[in-house]
């Protein structure tokens, strides 16, 4: 996420040809938040939002590394980045003096009340919404009767959303129940809802008007920091059903993202991990690999098990001993009546560009569309969160208070869930000793 004169290869450019179309439209809407823990006063947390807007906008306006050097991956270094990160540290080691460094290392960040001065103006179910902004490559996918056609755009789609995920700012934990409806610019409908909140499980639902595929899954995750990086995983399954076609159901997973230079150096946010895409109707797999990792020995990665460079790379001209990138997306399709014969073999790198056979699939300039939230919300919409529109506005000392009034509201309720599943398993119990009697 970058900001500040386009830094790096083509940064202006890039701004200029998408900025506008990830930017919510200003809202002035006062909705009663009344029976809701997640609402507040009323307006939209992304209409105010320089931060959420420059969240959104991530990869278009720092520099970018050359791949393969040792420096490889995002850099947060334009001087505005610079600038927030510094505040940004300052605000962590005021909070490390409360609660001690010793604690800090190595938590899972879904358990502690971090400063709020971290996080970005939005919630996860409003920053999840620019992972699906390419989905020309989704509607292209949906119309092809060939399978491996069909999964290489599909690749492709999924990969796409790495780039739009490039952010050092933290989005909030949401609420159990907290929602979020919005409309792409195709007329793509999405609907999304936190179903837990520990873990945090949030879920999502979009289809086109014409209802020829759905797109679903659910999402999850968990952070550690360490002495000086952060590490999110991600877990969940996104499915695509095709229902114009042949009806198949394709799945795959997201890597984790790694944030490095946290306390100190220049911040970079890095990708490790596969991406395990697979079409079980028509046995069809691609595991596609961030930089070096490779897949887990028995998941198909013959060729690249325990980190050895084997035939695959020597059919792809390489040395089984060379290094990639570590920003490197490779992988290919195999069907499992053959899986020594790539089907399609792609190459690329998640900040750039993924190519497939030659053929370039995806670049971050290609066409996107913007997700748009109802005018009419639901009281449980993540943007009438109070937290989120002070943090919009920065208004740290406003934001920090809302959050905290939230956070209580979220233990209390929690609390009261959890006495009444120990009742309940008190009535359950009573009633089958009276039932033997």
């Amino acid at each position: 996420q970058g900001a500040g004169g386009g830094k790096g290869e083509g940064g202006g450019a890039l701004h200029t040809a998408t900025v506008g179309a990830h930017r919510e439209e200003q809202q002035q809407q006062q909705t009663s938040p009344s029976g809701h823990a997640v609402l507040g006063g009323g307006g939209d947390s992304s209409s105010n939002a320089d931060v959420a807007a420059r969240a959104a906008d991530a990869l278009f306006l720092t520099g970018k590394v050359p791949p393969g050097t040792e420096t490889s991956g995002y850099r947060f270094d334009s001087n505005e980045w610079v600038a927030e990160v510094k505040q940004q540290r300052n605000a962590t080691w005021e909070w490390l003096k409360g609660v001690g460094s010793k604690v800090f290392e190595g938590v899972n960040l879904t358990r502690i009340s971090l400063p709020v001065r971290l996080f970005e103006g939005r919630s996860y179910l409003e920053r999840i919404r620019d992972n699906w902004v390419y989905l020309e490559l989704l509607e292209r996918a949906v119309r092809e009767r060939d399978p491996v056609q069909r999964l290489r755009l599909v690749v492709a789609f999924g990969a796409s959303g790495l780039c739009r995920q490039v952010s050092f700012a933290k989005p909030f934990n949401p609420i159990l129940g907290e929602t979020v409806n919005a409309e792409y610019d195709n007329g793509f409908s999405l609907a999304c809802e936190q179903l837990s909140h520990h873990p945090p499980v949030s879920a999502y639902h979009l289809v086109p008007k014409d209802g020829s595929f759905e797109f679903s899954g659910w999402a999850g995750w968990s952070g550690k920091v360490y002495a000086n990086s952060v590490k999110g995983f991600q877990m969940g399954v996104a499915t695509l059903r095709c229902h114009a076609t042949d009806g198949a159901a394709i799945t795959w997973n997201l890597p984790t993202v790694c944030l490095k230079n946290i306390s100190f150096g220049v911040r970079v946010l890095t990708y490790e991990g596969v991406m395990t895409f697979r079409d079980e109707a028509n046995r069809l797999t691609c595991h596609l690999c961030v930089g070096n990792d490779e897949p887990a020995e028995g998941e198909g990665g013959a060729d690249r098990a325990g980190g050895k460079r084997g035939g695959f790379w020597k059919r792809l001209g390489g040395s089984s001993k060379e290094k990639l990138s570590p920003d490197a997306l490779t992988g290919r399709i195999v069907c499992d009546d053959n899986p020594g014969v790539a089907l399609a073999t792609f190459d690329g790198n998640w900040i750039t560009h993924l190519d497939c056979d030659g053929e370039r699939l995806w670049t971050p300039t290609m066409h996107c569309v913007r997700a748009t939230s109802f005018e009419r919300k639901l009281p449980s919409d993540a943007s009438l969160r109070p937290d989120c529109q002070a943090v919009a506005a920065r208004d740290w000392p406003r934001a920090q208070k809302a959050k905290e009034i939230l956070e209580n509201k979220q233990r209390a309720d929690a609390k009261l869930r959890k006495e009444a599943l120990k009742a309940q398993e008190k009535l359950q119990k009573l009633n089958r000793r009276n039932s033997r009697k």
